[in-house]
């Protein structure tokens, strides 16, 4: 028997039962009575790999109820069986509910067992594609990010921090696909590879830009998209990263988080970690932040950056403390900046340890050139040797 479940959505008990007793040895099967039935099981019991539906049911329609399907689960397969087919129909269903398949009754149980497999075996596709780029991708981007931290760590060291504050603020909103708008984040600062460091600095640290300081750091989302959008699938992710400044008027924003633009909800979601980020990092406490960025409500969106009002408790479960080099591990955060003997930034606060840092600060280290002990930030679980704080 296949794993993957499939649902079969009719009004005839009679026509479910017959269909199951068939190809239950075959096929992991569920049966849903109506419309409104099959709704509650693909919330409840889903999800499905395969779903077929009949047309002509009461209430919601066949079309209508596979539209409701994509929404709930976009991933899932859907196949109409009717009775009642014309040529309108099968068009209708092609274009509003993305039909897979479009199967006529009675159906020849060879034919139906085809297409049911034909259905797993797209629905098996849509999820390998998604785990390469979820995973396999994702993992290959963060490597090239840690090794680019390494070159950059003031611009790489706030793409790991806007990272955080994305993946919260998408959790609490429920936005599906959330490994899309950190990928986003991580990539965000891609551009200012192409601008000298001490203009990123300055920028960063809020001090004022010339006119053609300002001019080239302002370009750089519109660079990152440059790089990033020949990348096939990721063209979506280049166009939030090149909108990542706009403010939220440039917005349609009245739709609820999960119903908007998925290109337009990444950039607003960039913005809002792009703001929130600087007044932190200029000493502000998450709190203090939140409140100011409320108040500046036309820049940002207050729906998102109420989000992060929980932040300073997702802080709190860290401590602080003085900790060796060489006992410092993957995951913990800097409380300070290091600056080598001669005054050379090897890494900002706020950066988090990543194993291509940890061997970096170990090296310079043994070389004497940055000081025996830094200020992190660690969970309480973790057991390390330090001094008092």
């Amino acid at each position: 028997m296949i794993g993957e479940k499939i649902l079969l959505v009719d009004d005839e008990q009679e026509v479910l039962n017959t269909l199951k007793r068939l190809h239950r040895n075959s096929f992991h099967i569920d049966t849903a009575l109506g419309s409104d039935e099959g709704l509650e099981a693909v919330s409840s019991k889903g999800p499905y790999a395969v779903i077929v539906s009949d047309q002509e049911m009461p209430g919601i329609k066949g079309i209508d109820f596979l539209s409701k399907v994509k929404e709930i689960s976009p991933d899932t397969v859907r196949i109409m069986l009717t009775g009642n087919a014309t040529m309108d129909t099968a068009i209708e269903a092609v274009n509003e509910g993305n039909i897979f398949r479009f199967l006529t009754k009675p159906c020849p149980p060879d034919l139906f067992a085809k297409t049911i497999i034909s259905g797993i075996e797209q629905y098996r596709l849509i999820n390998a594609e998604r785990e390469l780029l979820e995973k396999t991708l994702s993992r290959s981007i963060k490597v090239l990010i840690d090794i680019l931290s390494m070159v950059n760590p003031v611009a790489f060291s706030r793409a790991a921090r806007l990272r955080k504050y994305v993946r919260h603020s998408a959790r609490k909103l429920n936005l599906k696909h959330s490994w899309k708008y950190e990928l986003a984040a991580m990539l965000s600062q891609l551009g200012c590879v192409t601008i000298p460091q001490d203009i990123i600095e300055k920028s960063y640290a809020g001090q004022k830009l010339s006119k053609e300081e300002q001019e080239m750091f302002d370009s750089h989302p519109s660079v990152a998209r440059e790089l990033i959008e020949r990348v096939p699938r990721l063209e979506p992710i280049a166009i939030m990263i090149e909108n990542q400044n706009k403010k939220i008027s440039e917005f349609n924003s009245t739709l609820a988080p999960s119903k908007r633009d998925e290109v337009d909800i990444g950039a607003q979601l960039l913005r809002a970690a792009i703001d929130l980020d600087r007044l932190v990092v200029h000493g502000d406490s998450y709190i203090k932040a939140v409140k100011k960025l409320l108040d500046r409500s036309k820049e940002s969106d207050p729906l998102i950056i109420s989000t992060f009002q929980d932040m300073e408790a997702v802080r709190s479960g860290k401590i602080t403390g003085l900790i060796k080099v060489n006992n410092l591990t993957s995951g913990m955060i800097l409380g300070e900046n290091i600056y080598t003997t001669s005054e050379l930034l090897v890494a900002p606060k706020g950066m988090e340890i990543t194993y291509p840092l940890l061997e970096r600060l170990r090296n310079f280290r043994q070389n004497k050139l940055i000081p025996d002990e830094v200020r992190v930030y660690y969970d309480k679980y973790k057991s390390t040797e330090s001094s008092s704080a």
